[in-house]
């Protein structure tokens, strides 16, 4: 048996010994002690010198300002610096208190156990019955497809289904005025777009599909780049983008204004707003054309990530709504950016705090392990147009200068020869941030409508483990790059390629791509546990229990995790890097 003991204090400096002293003398002493402050930055910096005397651990809690928040960053800490086991333990104490000499004992309770419980949370001062109950007001508005200006829309998506593909196809030929419908097709070996490519026909619209064998062969003589030769199949988002962006670029070579719009293939045409206000996409496109290269839209409904993302809070919202008559987010939750995203930076007070949805029964739990928002849709808010750097995946695209569909390929870290997801990101932010491109961040969202699947825990732990790892790139690169642009006319590339440059963005990398996995496997054996009381209490859901329960299937995602910090990884892709840069430079001469 191991046991971390962890102490929480809040500008209480003189207890803080106190209560190491009292720790000291317990007869069963503490594998380790952790600190966790809550106090200001001043008195921090104080208990600070104090933990170093005792030789302990002191770490600021970044979480919710709350004890609860406090004790699940001691929670964070003991999972990054110990390996999850049987005989780890969590034993928290309060700074105000002597402790018996069998407190760690009585107090202890162990770490797979407290995981599965969902740690501690947050938002503990919610209760699930208040006296005032909120419901949310969720509008359905179409986008309307009026007021075309004096240019060639083109719209351009990659197809992974027939069915899907000609859902979004239907919407497209009925509602909107386009000069080029451009379709990659990725349908699994065996299978065509026969019926999209029928019904386009029957419209008379212009339309290209590009098919397998023809991007494939193309892949292979590095048509898209010499960086794509090694490639023989779209493998990752990334990749199937670079090839969208190439095929958009030469079949509109003889438009003459060409303005396009890069979308997924599983949305539909309308979006689930807190607004009522309306929607014209081509009043934005007016608005913004000739003077922006990019509005980069969101996305509603369906959130745009890994299933398993977003799968904890509403299985929470699933146990406390099952059996229920009542509509309510008591705490006005779905306010908070990233509600949905059990794994957002930017709260962490939402993860046990349900919200409530009457006439839920059990085909809602199957929805859930398909990734459809069920209790917690992505919402767009007030319509805006924002010029930020961007942190938006690119799932809803309006590019406005075909140049930079040629610019630069949608690419970020390999790991294992295959692409992180959010190479969008990467896109954009080489565009905005390095090429100076004017991107504008726009909130008007379009609906991703995800199709019911089978859930699969192997194939959502590697799309998961590849999206920290996107995420985590994402975050360094930028960091870094900003930093470089703090210098009077910086060559970004040839400084991103030095080696002080390249030594802090591997530790930034690593740094956020480590918190980022802790808090996916805190999350992860919170769904364990989840799934087991929900089979327990209910009698169904045993499919994924049995998933969960097999705790061994986790090594899929930490065996990607220790591979993606090899340092080979990085030194590959800014080598690889270079030789895009070069290419690029020839592109922008000729």
């Amino acid at each position: 048996m191991k046991t971390i003991a962890v102490i929480v204090t809040c500008n209480r400096l003189a207890l803080i010994p106190k209560a190491l002293k009292s720790v000291s003398k317990l007869t069963r002493k503490p594998y380790n002690v952790y600190v966790v402050s809550n106090s200001t930055n001043e008195n921090y910096l104080k208990e600070k010198e104090i933990c170093k005397e005792f030789g302990v651990e002191l770490f600021k809690n970044y979480r919710s300002e709350n004890y609860a928040g406090a004790l699940n960053t001691a929670v964070e800490q003991i999972v990054k610096q110990h390996e999850i086991s049987e005989d780890l333990y969590f034993a928290s104490f309060d700074c105000t208190n002597d402790f018996g000499q069998n407190h760690v004992k009585n107090n202890a309770i162990k770490l797979t156990t407290l995981l599965k419980s969902g740690a501690f949370n947050e938002g503990f001062s919610v209760t699930t019955e208040p006296t005032e109950k909120k419901e949310i007001s969720i509008f359905t508005n179409n986008i309307s497809f009026e007021n075309k200006g004096n240019y060639q829309f083109v719209i351009g998506f990659i197809a992974g289904n027939d069915i899907i593909a000609k859902r979004i196809v239907e919407q497209i030929i009925e509602k909107v005025p386009t000069d080029l419908i451009l379709i990659i097709d990725d349908t699994p070996k065996g299978k065509t777009l026969d019926e999209t490519e029928r019904i386009l026909k029957e419209s008379k619209k212009s339309f290209k599909i590009v098919s397998y064998d023809n991007w494939q062969a193309k892949l292979l003589i590095g048509y898209y780049g010499e960086y794509f030769e090694k490639f023989d199949d779209i493998n990752s988002i990334p990749l199937g983008r670079t090839i969208l962006h190439r095929h958009l670029f030469d079949e509109t070579t003889q438009f003459e204004k060409p303005v396009y719009w890069i979308i997924d293939d599983d949305i539909d045409l309308n979006a689930i707003s807190t607004s009522e206000k309306s929607f014209k996409l081509f009043d934005l496109i007016n608005e913004h054309i000739n003077k922006t290269d990019a509005i980069i839209g969101g996305i509603s409904n369906d959130p745009p990530i890994p299933a398993l993302s977003c799968i904890r809070t509403q299985l929470v919202d699933f146990l406390h709504s099952y059996g229920n008559d009542i509509n309510s987010d008591f705490h006005d939750i779905h306010k908070k950016p990233d509600y949905y995203y059990d794994l957002s930076d930017l709260h962490s007070d939402h993860l046990e705090t349900p919200i409530l949805k009457a006439g839920i029964n059990e085909s809602h739990l199957h929805h859930i392990f398909s990734g459809k928002a069920v209790f917690r849709p992505a919402l767009q808010r007030e319509l805006k147009s924002e010029h930020k750097t961007i942190t938006r995946l690119g799932a809803n695209t309006i590019v406005l200068n075909r140049d930079i569909l040629r610019l630069y390929p949608v690419i970020n870290l390999e790991v294992n020869d295959k692409f992180a997801r959010r190479g969008y990101l990467t896109w954009a932010l080489f565009n905005q941030v390095v090429s100076n491109k004017k991107i504008v961040v726009e909130t008007f969202c379009i609906n991703h409508t995800r199709t019911l699947s089978k859930f699969n825990t192997d194939r959502e732990l590697h799309k998961s483990a590849y999206d920290i790892i996107g995420y985590a790139f994402n975050k360094a690169i930028f960091q870094v790059i900003e930093n470089i642009k703090k210098s009077e006319n910086p060559d970004v590339f040839a400084e991103l390629l030095t080696e002080r440059n390249s030594k802090e963005l591997q530790q930034i990398y690593i740094f956020y791509l480590q918190r980022r996995k802790i808090r996916f496997l805190m999350h992860y054996y919170r769904i364990v546990g989840l799934t087991k009381i929900i089979y327990e209490k209910f009698g169904f859901g045993l499919e994924y229990y049995e998933q969960f329960k097999d705790e061994t299937k986790i090594s899929l995602f930490e065996n990607i995790m220790v591979n993606a910090v090899l340092d080979k990884h990085l030194k590959k892709f800014l080598k690889e890097l270079k030789l895009i840069v070069e290419e690029t430079k020839n592109l922008t001469s000729k």
